[in-house]
């Protein structure tokens, strides 16, 4: 029996957990693994364990935040598998939300919701629609749709969710403080912060008494709680979480952890609305390094690190290098998602101000030059701990 079948028989068909701390034992065993699979790929023996393999190293790129790296190994293990046991059986559902997680991390959300929603109806006609696998694969669906806009349907699915997973497990279980977090974005999303702040506030006291102060969900958390408190206003208290956040994930994950990256960008736009431009500034530069590394230069969420760049150097007076930023900014947005997609960050005011360094538009008649930080983008990803 392989070791699909044998989770499939316990009944346990959700990813299982990659413990961060294995990382390393991970990292020396991967290419020994990768020999292993491709000779059994060339031999065309194994499949179904073969899939299962590569399912395992693609989690772990994506836990290291090399989603690239990541992704053909997640479709390769779908594939295997799929021709192995067919393609209505639970554990190409389980190839195929991951292979959501990794494209849903590249911001591939159309490939992400397909599937999301193949898991999803696999998993309901093979374990019934109130297994704590299903939650988690619904819960999956939730969050790639409320990043795609669809705020009422993330809702109504991320609760859904919630109701499966606190029934089949316990309203303590780590699992629950993932999908409250979902709801919490789809919240936020909804203009619904007080309640948002209410389901991030909770998700952190589930994770942090069921996985330790110090574990890099944890950091998620405090992080996801700050993004609200910067929304409400709360630039004391959101500086704070955002600290503590970038403190548990750089020690968890290390420095060029994708991670870092949303926690440094998003401290940065902490202090930009405390007027500290110099440490925004400092804090941006090493989030577009670390982001371009790992997601590739023509990614939206490099544009708009790039657009908040340029926006700090408008506001220290800069504007050759404002406008130079921009530029860039506009230039990966219109090559990422077309030409009537405005920059992501913040709130399409990029645009905006790119053709006001460059003179070809009027000041507006508001002081709109200082954008309103609460439509920015959440650069903190929602996957983690999912």
């Amino acid at each position: 029996m392989g070791p699909d079948r044998g989770r499939a028989a316990a009944g346990d068909v959700s990813e299982p957990e990659l413990r961060y701390q294995q990382l390393a034992d991970c990292a020396r065993l991967l290419p020994h693994l990768l020999a292993v699979t491709e000779h059994a790929t060339r031999l065309q023996v194994a499949e179904e364990a073969a899939g299962w393999l590569l399912d395992r190293a693609s989690a772990y790129l994506r836990e290291r935040g090399q989603y690239r790296q990541a992704r053909p190994l997640a479709e390769r293990g779908v594939t295997l598998t799929e021709a192995a046991l067919g393609p209505d059986h639970v554990e190409v559902g389980a190839r195929r939300d991951s292979l959501g997680r990794v494209l849903l991390a590249l911001g591939d959300l159309s490939d992400a919701r397909e599937e999301f929603e193949r898991a999803l109806q696999i998993g309901e006609a093979t374990l019934g629609p109130d297994h704590p696998t299903v939650g988690t694969w619904r819960g999956n669906l939730g969050d790639v749709l409320g990043n795609m806009g669809d705020l009422s349907v993330a809702r109504d699915q991320s609760e859904r969710a919630l109701q499966i997973t606190e029934a089949a497990l316990d309203p303590d279980h780590p699992d629950v403080g993932t999908r409250r977090t979902n709801i919490g974005f789809a919240l936020r999303a909804l203009g619904d912060l007080s309640g948002a702040r209410d389901q991030f506030q909770r998700a952190l006291q589930i994770t942090e008494a069921a996985l330790g102060p110090d574990h890099p969900d944890v950091g998620t958390r405090r992080g996801n709680l700050a993004l609200v408190l910067h929304a409400l206003g709360d630039l004391s208290g959101a500086r704070d979480q955002s600290e503590r956040a970038l403190q548990i994930s750089e020690a968890a994950l290390g420095p060029d952890h994708p991670d870092i990256g949303w926690r440094r960008g998003n401290l940065g736009l902490v202090l930009q609305d405390q007027g500290d431009l110099s440490g925004a500034h400092d804090q941006f530069q090493r989030a577009l390094q670390i982001l371009e590394a790992a997601l590739g230069p023509h990614h939206p969420h490099v544009a708009d690190l790039w657009g908040v760049l340029g926006l700090v150097l408008q506001d220290q007076g800069d504007l050759s290098g404002a406008r130079d930023h921009l530029e860039r900014a506009v230039q990966i947005s219109e090559a990422a998602l077309g030409p009537h997609h405005p920059p992501s960050a913040p709130g399409g005011e990029i645009s905006a101000a790119y053709c006001r360094t460059r003179g070809t538009c009027p000041a507006p008649a508001t002081n709109s030059s200082k954008p309103c930080r609460s439509t920015m983008r959440h650069w903190i990803p929602t996957t983690r701990g999912g």
